[in-house]
């Protein structure tokens, strides 16, 4: 297959850290990009460090599912006291992507032609999409717009992630497992479309 760059984006990191205390404080919004597994673990950490002075302070995740919105109300709301924090999930990657260089640049394929995001309190959904969700998908593909979702427990029950990872990882491990004729049956949700 024939790779074509169809546009190029860059963009730049302003600021850089390891260390929760220098990026957080200043953050208008926290954006979890990790697995599921890890949203409770990074939470914790990141807790002590939110801004109490912000009129709101944005946390959500890529990927929704796993009770997000219960999280953040556990650890950052309720054991930390804050009541500045507006919650959101994005539903599914907007993306078809991958990294080339990872830390330093990535591919994507592709966007979703619709994207789907819960928030808490919902009143806050489109300040959100007009300062952050339209720019990681619409502004930059020109589709792919967001759509507010009626509530959390829609994205931690979604099944997609249960659909999805068994083929791949079929896929992906398909030439050890299958030959022949059986291995051109297994799909790779992978590839680029």
């Amino acid at each position: 297959m024939k790779k074509e760059v169809l546009r190029t984006f860059h963009g730049d990191i302003h600021k850089l850290s390891s260390d929760f205390a220098d990026v957080i404080p200043d953050a208008d919004i926290i954006f979890l990009c990790m697995p599921v597994h890890q949203y409770r673990n990074a939470l914790v950490k990141l807790a002590p460090f939110v801004s109490r002075s912000k009129k709101e302070v944005f946390i959500g995740t890529i990927y929704g599912q796993a009770g997000f919105n219960w999280m953040v109300h556990d650890i950052v709301e309720k054991q930390h006291g804050y009541n500045n924090v507006v919650v959101f999930s994005i539903g599914l990657i907007p993306w078809i992507c991958r990294a080339e260089v990872y830390g330093s640049y990535g591919i994507n394929y592709g966007g979703k032609q619709v994207n789907i995001c819960a928030i808490t309190p919902p009143d806050r959904f489109d300040h959100l999409n007009e300062i952050f969700l339209k720019d990681i998908s619409y502004t930059q593909l020109g589709y792919g717009h967001f759509v507010q979702a009626c509530s959390f427990i829609s994205l931690t029950l979604s099944v997609d992630n249960q659909i999805i990872h068994p083929s791949r990882m079929v896929s992906a491990s398909g030439e050890r497992l299958l030959s022949g004729s059986q291995r051109s049956t297994i799909s790779n949700f992978d590839c680029p479309l």
